[in-house]
């Protein structure tokens, strides 16, 4: 994990989250740490990403109903994100402005954690799309590797030398 202004909330919220833990219960411990986030002094766009963060992973946590919300926001979130990108494409207002209203309109699939999904709503074309696209570009740099690895080994100065691994994926 990277350290920084955030780390003693991450740290105390990992010691709140506990397996099997009621629903309810690790959704006050969510709320505490975006509070202990804001008593850090961490930028608000980035606590309240990460806050949204882990109510994401408290919801997919909780009853089939706080599930299934999460499951319905993200393909609504997906579709949202291709309008968005054609009206951005093809210029066409209408497209554009019902992709922007959709994820408020889609927050309400969060329940009483609305708030948090309109952050993700949001944040996913700002944050997670680039991620995606920064991962497979890591995917293909780790082919290429192993690719010349295996040509590399088969000359015959390299057959008793290890030859070192790509460098390993540290996203979390």
């Amino acid at each position: 994990m990277k350290r920084g202004r955030h780390t003693p909330a991450a740290l105390v919220h990992d010691q709140l989250i506990t397996d099997g833990m009621d629903f309810e219960a690790r959704k006050r411990a969510d709320r505490a740490f975006l509070d202990m986030l804001d008593h850090l002094d961490v930028p608000p766009v980035q606590s309240r990403v990460m806050w949204t963060a882990v109510t994401l992973a408290t919801r997919f946590h909780g009853p089939w109903a706080a599930k299934a919300g999460v499951v319905l926001w993200a393909a609504l979130a997906a579709a949202g994100i291709g309008l968005l990108v054609w009206g951005l494409v093809t210029l066409t207002l209408w497209m554009i402005v019902a992709a922007l209203a959709a994820s408020a309109v889609g927050a309400l699939l969060w329940g009483g954690q609305r708030s948090a999904g309109l952050v993700a709503g949001y944040a996913l074309p700002v944050i997670a799309v680039p991620a995606l696209v920064s991962l497979m570009g890591y995917w293909v740099y780790w082919v290429i590797e192993k690719g010349v690895k295996v040509i590399r080994q088969r000359k015959p100065e390299n057959r008793r030398e290890p030859l070192p691994e790509p460098v390993a994926y540290q996203g979390r």
